[in-house]
């Protein structure tokens, strides 16, 4: 971190000489005027997702509030953080070591908006097949952990007096492994998500312009978050003693409901409005089951991946027998009854 303020003698003395902000306030603020835009295109997507979609699913619509309760928030505490070192105390050689309360919780705040955001790309990974339960497992371990290393953080910057204990001590390396817990977490999710994009039969011969294909496989994969929190993260692991990787923080942080709500928004029902049964005996339960699968995939905008199984046919044959007809001719020699035939292909 920058040195303390220094005064200096002579004509003009009392003139309070700040160090360089560029790589600390500097690179916050901008992070922070970039994640106000960001904020921005969340209300705009949550308008339209209230729009489209007032019948969601409870559990869906919870998890959206929550996001964006904390996404606002995340919003409001760079605000004071600047307000209070920039504004309320400009110029003071005291007030730019401490540390302030607001600046204290961000990580941990940026931590639970990943974990909450999260929660629906596991529950989407995990209804793709049993191999990217898995996948979706081994992400919730890298979430739970990254909020562990974010409450130590939190506790840690609590308990210093100024930013200079802070950095004095040996365990500077705690700050970015939040990140890089959050990071992996995310490049599993989005990564189960392409490859079952890749192996989707709707997606390879989906007939969208090249926009809505950037769309959905930038954005609505997840893969613009993973690289801003991949680039977060080293930041935070090369340079712990400047902002740079806060500012950072805040951009990404707001991809997340972004990302989320983009999803939602994105999705088209067509299982999901309801599964009709004419012949109940002849579909039996596999039919019933696999509709209400296909149906949970949608509702999570889970991609569907082909149907290994081979598809199951029931030929009926009947058979008649024309011919004169004679007296010792019964019925059941003119008939011959029908046979269920049934195939794989």
């Amino acid at each position: 971190m920058a040195s303390l303020p220094s005064t200096t003698a002579g004509p003009g003395a009392g003139f309070v000489h700040l160090p360089s902000l560029d790589n600390t306030m500097g690179a916050y603020m901008l992070g922070t005027f970039i994640g106000l835009i960001l904020y921005g295109v969340c209300l705009m997507q949550l308008y339209r997702y209230v729009r489209l979609y007032p019948t969601d699913t409870l559990y869906i619509r919870t998890l959206v509030i929550l996001v964006m309760i904390l996404e606002t928030l995340d919003v409001v505490l760079p605000m004071h953080t600047l307000y209070y070192y920039l504004v309320t105390n400009y110029a003071s050689a005291e007030a730019i070591q401490k540390l302030v309360w607001s600046l204290d919780l961000g990580m941990l705040i940026g931590s639970v908006i990943s974990l909450a955001s999260q929660i629906f790309f596991v529950r989407r990974v995990s209804l793709i097949g049993f191999r990217y339960q898995i996948v979706a497992g081994i992400a919730v371990f890298c979430l739970l952990a990254a909020i562990g290393f974010s409450i130590a953080v939190s506790i840690r910057l609590f308990q210093s007096t100024s930013i200079a204990q802070f950095f004095s001590s040996d365990r500077n390396w705690m700050i970015g492994t939040p990140f890089v817990f959050g990071a992996v977490a995310d490049h599993l999710l989005s990564g189960a998500i392409l490859v079952a994009l890749r192996r989707s039969d709707r997606e390879r011969t989906r007939t969208g312009t090249w926009v809505e294909s950037s769309i959905l496989y930038i954005v609505d994969a997840g893969t613009l978050t993973s690289l801003i929190h991949t680039s977060c993260a080293v930041l935070a692991l090369v340079s712990p003693d400047n902002l740079i990787w806060c500012g950072v923080g805040v951009i990404f942080i707001r991809t997340y409901a972004i990302t989320l709500l983009s999803v939602l928004n994105s999705r088209k029902f067509t299982h999901a409005r309801g599964v009709y049964i004419f012949d109940s005996p002849s579909l039996g339960r596999n039919a019933i089951a696999r509709a209400t699968r296909m149906a949970a995939a949608e509702r999570w905008a889970a991609p569907q991946l082909p149907d290994e199984t081979p598809p199951v046919i029931k030929v009926n044959v009947e058979a008649e027998i024309e011919g004169e007809e004679t007296h010792d001719m019964t019925d059941m020699q003119k008939y011959v009854p029908t046979r269920n035939v049934t195939t794989r292909i």
